[in-house]
């Protein structure tokens, strides 16, 4: 009988547990008043399921549901998801009730309804909103989840292959969450806790990719008040392998020209709901220190970035790794669509930056004091009385929105330019010498970069006086054109050309450089220049003549070849003429 008893007891346990551990199919409303319900109570969102559930006991209680929707009550944040499985708490079953320890969401596809302004992660960070929802229990995005941002209807933004854990919490509690997503390409990691009225937990945040690192570790947060907003403080630091190529991650792939490598900054950060500030920011662009402070705050509708920055050094010129020369990627581009300067004048911006030497790809600058300023529909870059190889130089540039798309002013003056020492920095030899001076007024508009070099209009001039120029010896060369035309077709490179006075205007217009009057004069030759050089097709034709003092001998030549590597071809077959011995064998005459 005992045995019997046993077996009957053993049979039926094995029972239990095969249907325990079976799913059971529910209807959909006994899902719904059990599980659908609590989740939409708790949550607060409209949820529904498209068919039935299905429950099992073991090894962990669980609902699983399928063709689930959710929406809050407003509509800004609604979505699918193909598979929910909700994990219940045993315990609380055996008391009748239902208590949910963990939500799986499988492959979900959230729409969120951004406000015309945007987002803003700082308000999110800072707000204690989160504390106030009712207990939420742990929350997993499990297999490709995707985030689409919606402005008007219209996808602005989306975060793909989302793998994301939001760990449990009781009502009052920091909402704090880890995992990753891809965005435009780029997987990024990203661990976050809000700010909360109990303080338990600390607000911080870090993201981690190819393009970015982001570290924050609040050290306090402030109860806000009705005067006072909430606010945290701690330590920030973030870290740019290639500004280039982060500025074009974040513009949606459009390429952007900012000739600056490995940058990082780091600082004591305050947040409030109304923007951050760092009063001892350290930004270290490669090797160079900027040492200042930064407000960005919201003013009306728009967000004003103001800052200074001071140091002894800033090195924009040399080759950065992860940055190609630009010159050419924007010509290409200039045959694509509208310049997009919407993010440029989407706020406001006040910053200066006080440096005691600048290098750029094109000049090395001492004592420079440099202006950004943009409002409403303009943006300003200014530098005022700059020291340049022992002379000054002072410049501006001006974007603004038109009824045609933008338009674009910008001037320069440079005076008493030591030429040798600019040439030796620029081009680590001394092409050039003498005192220079340089200016130009150039003002287009359009809408597209082939818009903006089409249209653009203005004046370039530069004088030099006193110097010499490597390439060529030509005060030799026209002593010699008369007696070895032969020879000097076949040796005039080599040696330097001093000269008294070297001058040349450009007109720009029609997407060329016109150059009208360019001359160098010498104690032995006239030099002549006059051409164009095509911004378009990147292109140099210029015609030239060497003249000797009294007009007697000259020789004709032509710079011609790619914008940044020219070429001087001499007319040889005019100094062949000039050879009583070749003159017959080309159809010419000896002089």
């Amino acid at each position: 009988m005992k045995r019997t008893a046993y077996l009957a007891g053993l049979v039926a346990l094995s029972a239990m547990v095969t249907l325990a551990l079976q799913p059971w199919r529910l209807a959909e409303t006994t899902f719904e008043r059990y599980v659908i319900g609590r989740l939409s109570t708790d949550l607060g969102l409209t949820i529904t399921t498209g068919g039935d559930g299905a429950f099992a006991l073991l090894p962990t209680p669980r609902i699983v549901a399928h063709n689930v929707e959710f929406a809050t009550a407003d509509g800004t944040v609604k979505g699918k998801v193909p598979r929910l499985r909700v994990d219940l708490n045993l315990a609380s079953l055996l008391t009748g009730s239902v208590a949910i320890n963990h939500m799986i969401l499988v492959s979900p596809q959230v729409d969120v309804a951004l406000p015309r302004e945007g987002y803003d992660p700082i308000a999110l960070l800072v707000s204690e909103a989160a504390s106030a929802l009712p207990r939420t229990p742990r929350i997993s995005v499990r297999e490709n989840g995707s985030v689409f941002f919606r402005q008007g209807g219209t996808i602005v933004s989306a975060a793909r292959d989302i793998a994301l854990d939001i760990s449990a919490r009781d009502a009052g509690d920091a909402v704090e969450a880890s995992g990753s997503t891809r965005w435009r390409g780029e997987l990024v990691d990203i661990s976050f806790a809000s700010n909360s009225a109990t303080r338990a937990t600390l607000p911080m945040a870090k993201i981690r990719s190819a393009m970015l690192d982001v570290d924050f570790a609040s050290r306090r947060a402030l109860a806000g008040a009705a005067a006072s907003p909430a606010r945290i403080e701690g330590q920030f630091q973030a870290s740019v392998p290639s500004v280039a190529r982060l500025a074009s991650w974040l513009s949606a792939g459009r390429p952007v020209t900012i000739p600056v490598g490995k940058t990082t900054v780091s600082g004591t950060l305050q947040l409030d709901a109304a923007g951050a500030q760092m009063r001892n920011a350290v930004v270290v662009v490669g090797s160079d220190t900027l040492e200042g402070a930064f407000d960005w705050r919201k003013r009306d509708a728009r967000w004003l970035l103001s800052g200074t920055f001071a140091g002894r050094s800033l090195d924009v010129g040399r080759p950065q790794a992860g940055i190609e020369p630009q010159w050419g990627a924007f010509a290409d581009s200039a045959q694509g669509g509208a310049i997009d300067v919407d993010d440029l004048m989407a706020n406001d911006v006040d910053v200066r930056l006080s440096l005691q030497r600048v290098r750029l790809p094109w000049a090395t600058l001492s004592d420079v004091a440099v202006q950004v300023m943009a409002k409403e529909q303009r943006l300003d870059l200014s530098i005022a009385n700059a020291g340049m190889y022992r002379g000054a130089m002072k410049g501006r540039m001006t974007l603004e929105r038109t009824a045609s798309g933008i338009g674009l002013r910008t001037q320069m003056t440079a005076e008493r330019i030591d030429l040798g020492v600019m040439s030796a920095d620029v081009t680590d030899s001394r092409l050039l010498s003498g005192t220079g001076t340089a200016q130009y007024q150039i003002e287009s508009s359009g809408r597209t970069a082939l818009d903006l070099i089409t249209n653009a209009s203005g004046r370039i001039a530069f004088t030099a006086r006193n110097g010499d120029f490597a390439g060529t010896n030509l005060n030799d060369v026209m002593r010699r054109v008369d007696r070895q035309p032969l020879a000097v077709a076949r040796d005039w490179r080599g040696g330097r050309t001093s000269f008294d006075q070297a001058s040349f205007t450009g007109i720009l217009g029609g997407g060329s450089l016109t150059i009208g009057e360019g001359q160098v004069s010498g104690t032995s030759y006239r030099l002549a220049l006059e051409g164009r050089i095509s911004l378009l097709e990147r292109l140099f034709r210029v015609e030239g003549h060497a003249l000797s003092v009294n007009g007697a001998s000259q020789i004709p030549f032509e710079i011609v070849g790619p914008l940044l590597e020219p070429s001087v071809q001499v007319n040889a077959r005019v100094l062949l003429e000039r050879s009583g011995a070749a003159a017959p064998l080309i159809g010419g005459r000896a002089n």
